[in-house]
């Protein structure tokens, strides 16, 4: 009988890009996430305030270095790492849930990276080319401006949330970072994505409505 199993140097092959794609989802990508989003808390208070707070923390080739270049990485992994076969992944942990829940990363992943590049493409790059952070404020306004538009964001905000929720809760059971049973780290994964995405939702209505949500 063939031994199906893959081979121990597939194994070895296949854990530096498993590690590499989980970190690079961590840091710098999901510590971003969260920096973004005290970032947007700032429109709360108005566009002055908005502007302001943009003018302190944006710079384009830091971005584009600590930024797009992992998010790049991140995703080609994970297209690399999503096309392996169940004989080639092996006894990996299973850090999610259930397969089903494992296909919603992967499928959050595709809509978040579709999601990323436009929205990107709408409010980055009208900000850097103009070189004024209050360009910035003014694309997202445009950008969002029509409730077709005010619902993409909401649903691209909310598969990046998911995506950034399993993919942490993911990491911490694969690597026993969290010394937690696996429904905590779920749990908490989960609440801390719940925040984060509140947070984005509420300055989004901001920049749509003129005033946040909360």
């Amino acid at each position: 009988m063939l031994d199906r199993r893959p081979s121990i140097e597939a194994r070895m092959h296949l854990e530096p890009l498993r590690k590499l794609h989980s970190f690079t989802g961590l840091f710098p990508l999901g510590a971003y996430l969260l920096f973004h989003a005290y970032e947007a808390l700032a429109v709360r208070a108005g566009r002055t305030q908005a502007v302001l707070q943009l003018e302190r923390t944006t710079h384009a080739p830091l971005e584009v270095m600590c930024l797009f270049l992992p998010l790049l990485v991140h995703a080609a992994l994970g297209v690399r790492l999503a096309r392996l076969s169940p004989r080639q992944e092996g006894a990996d942990p299973a850090p999610y849930a259930s397969a089903n829940f494992k296909k919603l990363q992967l499928w959050t992943g595709v809509v978040s990276a579709g999601f990323l590049l436009w929205h990107v493409a709408g409010v980055w790059l009208p900000r850097v080319v103009a070189g004024r952070p209050a360009a910035g404020y003014g694309a997202m306004v445009d950008h969002a401006a029509t409730l077709p538009r005010a619902a993409l964001y909401v649903i691209g905000t909310s598969a990046v949330c998911v995506h950034f929720a399993q993919g942490l809760s993911a990491v911490c059971l694969r690597y026993g970072i969290a010394p937690f049973a696996a429904r905590w780290v779920r749990l908490s994964c989960a609440v801390l994505a719940f925040l984060l995405w509140a947070t984005l939702i509420d300055a989004l209505s901001a920049y749509v409505g003129g005033s946040a949500l909360l």
